[in-house]
């Protein structure tokens, strides 16, 4: 069985007051002031009135004198999940696992954590400070005062006293006090941050407009983060088919809004549509071609240059016969990347 997949350490319900969740993996760590009190102000999301179900609740707040977004997750039953599984399937994932990775809060908490990781917290989604409790004392004045009663929350526990009652699991965010979701002067940020998160090995698997502010994105509660079990028991296939989600969602999310702009995930159909079939199959040769020469880059990182002295041939300075002004003169300079024209090819590429 694959590490990632042990549940040695899992425990359910957690501690909340340790980095989470316990399974392998990135982890997100508990709010600094979760200890302070939470002021609600308002319901940032649909309410149960509007009829659109969800899998969390998001209320602007107030800790410790300043202002957050504040997403309170409903209750998760991997019982579904789990179910789902083939009994060979079983034999390698337990429920715990399923949890860990399918719980749309443990979602968050492990893309977050994965960004955090990598330095981009804020920089390619909204910022994130941790997670926290709320007490499921304040249940009924939720309920009372935003119309919010959908929890999920297991029903013999409502025969418990309130005190022995799992608290609500939640995230706090940066506040995005705009309505705009997304313009024609965003869609090219909010592109390349979609493709840095995928590089780091989180697949939204949700975008859509509502998860978006001001060309950001704010919802992570359905992302896969690698390493996950899904990508284990699943053929091989299937698992491109996740990994490529996000791209042909991104490109209909733009569609749908109406947003004029050349920024797109994946190839243009509408383009390739007009080429006639050589010109295609010269259009396919290219991009695989532009594939096979960054494999070779890729497999040998000392080769970091497309481009050889002209005189010599060479692609290392320290192996350049002429070792002189024309090696390294500023038009016979060997490039330290790849050609930007080479650099779209590669994009293309990689993206089919």
């Amino acid at each position: 069985m694959e590490d990632f997949l042990s549940d040695k350490d899992i425990i359910i319900p957690p501690n909340y007051d340790e980095p989470l969740p316990r399974c392998q993996g990135p982890k997100l760590y508990p709010f600094k002031d979760r200890e302070s009190n939470i002021n609600f102000i308002r319901l940032l999301s649909s309410n149960d009135d509007s009829g659109e179900p969800g899998q969390s609740y998001v209320f602007e707040v107030i800790i410790s004198s300043q202002i957050f977004a504040l997403k309170v997750f409903k209750f998760y039953d991997a019982n579904e999940d789990y179910a789902n599984l083939t009994a060979e399937e079983r034999t390698a994932v337990s429920k715990k696992i399923v949890c860990a990775h399918m719980d749309p809060f443990f979602n968050e908490c492990r893309a977050f954590g994965r960004i955090i990781e990598a330095g981009l917290n804020g920089k390619v989604a909204v910022p994130c400070y941790g997670h926290l409790t709320v007490s499921a004392k304040l249940e009924d004045e939720l309920k009372r005062r935003f119309h919010v009663k959908n929890w999920h929350r297991p029903k013999s526990e409502y025969e418990e006293p309130v005190s022995r009652r799992q608290p609500f699991r939640a995230i706090v965010k940066t506040l995005f006090l705009t309505r705009l979701s997304m313009d024609s002067k965003l869609v090219g940020k909010a592109l390349r941050d979609l493709k840095r998160i995928r590089r780091l090995k989180v697949y939204i698997m949700d975008i859509r407009a509502r998860n978006y502010v001001a060309g950001t994105l704010v919802d992570l509660s359905n992302a896969i983060t690698e390493e996950h079990y899904l990508f284990y028991i699943s053929p091989i296939w299937r698992v491109r088919l996740y990994q490529k989600e996000d791209l042909e969602y991104f490109d209909g999310m733009i569609e749908e809004l109406g947003i004029q702009t050349w920024e797109r995930a994946l190839p243009n159909d509408t383009y390739r549509s007009k080429l006639r079939p050589g010109q295609e199959l010269r259009e396919d040769k290219r991009l695989e071609s532009a594939v096979r020469t960054w494999d070779l880059i890729e497999q040998d990182r000392g080769i970091t240059s497309l481009y050889r002295c002209p005189k010599c041939k060479e692609e290392s300075e320290s192996n350049c016969s002429t070792q002189g002004s024309r090696h390294n003169s500023p038009e016979k300079k060997m490039r330290k990347t790849p050609h930007p024209r080479f650099q779209i090819l590669i994009r293309e590429a990689k993206t089919r």
